[in-house]
């Protein structure tokens, strides 16, 4: 149907990782270079439903079958708020994969299959570390949400650990779950 555009998007995140490490996963999230506009045009010009799910974030939901497919585009986290953000779009993978929480988390497929790997997460994947982009510490101000997503994935990927140093700021900054909603807890 959108053969042209395709390269406009990437599955990313957990599907991939779940799929590398041989766990069945219905965690589909789509990346695009598409900005929030170019998107919901792109899905009216092809009748595809959408409904929106990201608010400021410009991510829209796609529903096939009993599965819910994220679609997001690209962006820059300018300046972070602990779970909000001032963002930019931008049409860059590179980019877009420095702001993700984890380097196993971070992995891009495209439609012909090719594997982006940005920040080592294959290696972290066969080595079961589950390892921060960049500083712990300003990733997890970025987004305190990200407290409770180390705990979970060493919990729930089995054999999986967290370095050290990363479990201690961890458990420093654990009084940064007060500021998250309910709904997120």
């Amino acid at each position: 149907v959108f053969k042209d555009e395709i390269n406009s998007f990437r599955l990313v995140g957990g599907y991939i990782r779940d799929y590398l490490i041989g766990i069945t996963s219905d965690d589909f999230d789509i990346a695009t270079i598409f900005n929030p506009e170019e998107l919901r045009s792109f899905c009216n010009n092809h009748k595809i439903e959408f409904f929106d799910i990201g608010g400021i974030y410009g991510s829209i939901g796609i529903k096939i079958d009993i599965y819910v497919i994220e679609i997001t585009p690209t962006r820059l986290d300018i300046k972070s708020y602990g779970r909000h953000a001032d963002i930019e779009y931008i049409p860059d993978w590179q980019e877009d994969s420095k702001r993700r929480d984890f380097t196993i988390n971070s992995l891009y497929v495209d439609f012909d299959e090719n594997l982006y790997d940005y920040h080592n997460g294959l290696n972290d994947l066969e080595a079961k570390k589950i390892k921060f982009i960049g500083n712990s510490i300003d990733r997890i101000e970025e987004d305190y949400l990200r407290i409770l997503r180390g705990y979970r994935f060493e919990a729930v990927l089995t054999g999986f650990k967290l370095a050290h140093d990363d479990k201690k700021i961890l458990e420093n900054k654990i009084q940064k779950l007060t500021e998250l909603s309910s709904s997120r807890l």
